[in-house]
């Protein structure tokens, strides 16, 4: 088995903008929302507090790791995937019109961060979401020693 070096790291939470911001115990209250400029605010419409903070912690760590954004693969982890937009759509069904709308439906699933990052990047290459539970990291993990198993160099 290979060993897995990670050479970008990032971070995107409320009240912290980046992950040095937060190893630094700067909370900052202003900072409520990703600005996710990785993929282009047409594409965002609709898009959760998930997926904008997928953007830019892919964006970030992709920056730390001084990679090419259109090349590198990617792998997105959560718990339970898009459960904000999920919510939205059900409340929707059950209390509203019944009426879906067509841009949150495709933001409801699990791999839209993925998927949006992909197409804001021009980014063709390996790519996956998985939601795990608990063992979201883990998996995630598993899933980089794979691909750098499968792939060898600098997958």
């Amino acid at each position: 088995m290979r060993p897995l070096f990670l050479t970008g790291l990032a971070l995107w939470a409320p009240g912290h903008a980046s992950l040095e911001a937060f190893m630094q115990g700067a909370h900052d209250p202003s900072v409520e929302d990703a600005p996710c400029a990785w993929v282009p605010p047409r594409l965002l419409r609709g898009s959760s507090r998930l997926t904008r903070m997928f953007g830019e912690a892919a964006a970030q760590a992709v920056t730390a790791a001084g990679r090419d954004p259109k090349t590198i693969a990617t792998i997105y982890t959560s718990s339970y995937g898009e459960i904000e937009t999920m919510v939205l759509l059900l409340d929707t069904i059950f209390r509203g019109d019944g009426q879906l709308s067509p841009m949150r439906f495709k933001n409801s699933v699990h791999n839209a961060g993925s998927g949006l990052g992909s197409i804001g990047q021009g980014n063709t290459a390996f790519s996956t979401a998985l939601a795990a539970g608990a063992r979201s990291f883990e998996a995630g993990m598993l899933e980089a020693l794979a691909l750098v198993n499968e792939r060898g160099g600098d997958a």
